[in-house]
């Protein structure tokens, strides 16, 4: 995966290696390979019931595919291990081995046969999010699929993204607080609104019903200005190890971390109410977010998040073929001293199932103020 994200000299020779058949010895190391890394490294093995990949892909069918010296067959056998059998959202196939003859396939011949092995062309997830931003384009037709990013309704804020996105540039020096670019220009410039002199803004949502995640350092971000350092648990499900982890942010840009750089001191003294409507399409970052807000007086509105709490790790084999799996860094939540996974996602404080009551933005305002 690093030559894939470096561009190095190394990626020309890769490309240039003629398509073939592996050696009965490579193909028998290249299984051997990806089966104790996914034993080592997928961190969902308890969540879906998988003892050891060793007996999983033979139970399921799949031996004779991922040990095969047709690359073509074993990036098959990868891509419906991952898909089909795996199916997280994180776990998925990313590109054949350049040994692989669908390397010189027209991309769209390609994917249509992958669909047809792994039957994921239109997987529930992808039809959720879809529907939801169909609804949302309907009052908010000049945005197309694209969300709202910053608007005010009355004494009411909205934030909206639905990618977690960090451009990793010098803020100090380039941050666009008038065109944001990513997130953390967003979310200044946003603070920047809400915290002005003058200002009528009670209450602030932060709408993450059709995010489906993005960069960590994003989301530790938000976590900093909407839970004012709320903690953490994070597990690592190869060692066991447990951390707690507090995340501040100079939200303001000044060069100091204090209280002027987050909302969450506001809203404990009562100066501004905290909403975060989620649903099912709220997954990864999307949903550590809200775990990380949960019961700290942020109020979730909607529907259970997607889960998503291991984080993403991308291999590849020794036969090249790319893929990702769920890895070893597990989000979690603290209760009673026990870190609990989220993988199965965070229920609201308040449910919504209507719509019209996420898009609507008039009508939500005034939902919000009968909750008070």
């Amino acid at each position: 995966m690093f030559v894939y994200a470096s561009g190095c000299d190394l990626l020309e020779q890769i490309e240039n290696v003629p398509t073939a058949q592996m050696s009965e010895a490579y193909a028998e190391f290249n299984y051997n390979e990806l089966v104790f890394l996914l034993d080592s490294f997928y961190g969902l093995k308890p969540e879906h019931d998988i003892d050891s990949f060793y007996k999983f892909i033979p139970n399921m069918g799949l031996e004779q595919k991922l040990a095969s010296t047709d690359p073509d067959e074993f990036d098959m056998g990868l891509a419906e291990l991952t898909l089909r059998y795996l199916d997280d959202q994180h776990s998925g196939f990313f590109a054949h081995s350049y040994l692989s003859k669908a390397r010189d396939q027209d991309p769209l011949e390609a994917e249509a046969a992958l669909d047809e092995v792994t039957g994921t062309s239109t997987s529930t997830a992808t039809k959720d999010l879809v529907l939801f931003k169909e609804h949302r384009a309907k009052y908010y037709p000049e945005f197309g699929d694209e969300s709202f990013p910053y608007e005010e309704v009355g004494d009411t804020a909205f934030v909206t993204f639905d990618t977690f996105l960090v451009n990793k540039h010098d803020y100090y020096k380039k941050a666009d607080l008038k065109s944001p670019q990513d997130t953390i220009e967003l979310i200044a410039a946003a603070h920047k609104r809400i915290m002005r002199d003058g200002s009528p803004i009670k209450n602030v949502v932060l709408d993450l019903s059709c995010n489906d995640g993005g960069d960590g350092d994003a989301a530790a971000f938000v976590i900093a200005w909407y839970g004012g350092g709320r903690q953490l648990g994070l597990r690592n499900t190869l060692t066991g190890a447990q951390s707690v982890v507090f995340y501040a942010a100079d939200v303001n840009l000044d060069g100091k971390f204090d209280g002027d750089d987050t909302l969450y001191e506001k809203m404990q003294a009562g100066e501004l109410n905290l909403y975060c409507p989620t649903s099912s399409n709220s997954f990864s970052c999307g949903n550590l977010v809200p775990a990380a807000l949960k019961g700290s007086g942020v109020v979730l509105l909607g529907q259970t998040t997607g889960g998503g709490s291991c984080a993403l790790l991308p291999y590849t084999t020794a036969s090249g073929t790319s893929f990702r799996i769920s890895g070893t860094s597990q989000i979690s939540t603290i209760k009673n001293g026990a870190f609990c996974n989220v993988d199965t996602g965070i229920d609201p404080d308040v449910p919504i199932t209507r719509f019209e009551t996420f898009y609507d933005r008039p009508k939500l305002v005034d939902f919000i103020h009968s909750l008070k």
